[in-house]
């Protein structure tokens, strides 16, 4: 088969053909800004095809330099229900985060949870 059409999200800078990553390196720039201990949460919405999956990629790649940063991605479509989800998220911040919480916030984020 030829070249074919590839609707798999880019994830690097030089795949952009359509202009997504001035954004991506507004928003990796703004969360560099940000102050500890400050964190944000960011959803990107718009229709099936309209790039949020690359956007997303080139968000991350931009922000993979920064050793301050931590990028935690939940995929919250995955649970269902409020407690599945809760837990689903502080179990995924927990396994992102332990290795650089210091010892109260390691033993804090378990108690959340339950």
């Amino acid at each position: 088969m030829g070249a074919g059409f590839d609707d798999s999200p880019i994830l690097t800078p030089n795949q952009d053909r359509f202009g997504l990553d001035h954004f991506a390196q507004a928003l990796a720039k703004t969360f560099s800004q940000l102050s500890a201990p400050f964190g944000s949460t960011v959803a990107i919405n718009g229709t099936w095809g309209s790039g949020k999956s690359s956007a997303a990629n080139l968000i991350r790649h931009h922000l993979a330099t920064d050793a301050k940063i931590t990028v935690v991605e939940f995929k919250c479509w995955w649970f269902r229900g409020e407690e599945a989800l809760s837990l689903a998220f502080l179990q995924a911040l927990d396994a992102a985060l332990a290795s650089r919480l210091g010892k109260k916030s390691r033993k804090l984020l378990p108690k959340i949870g339950k």
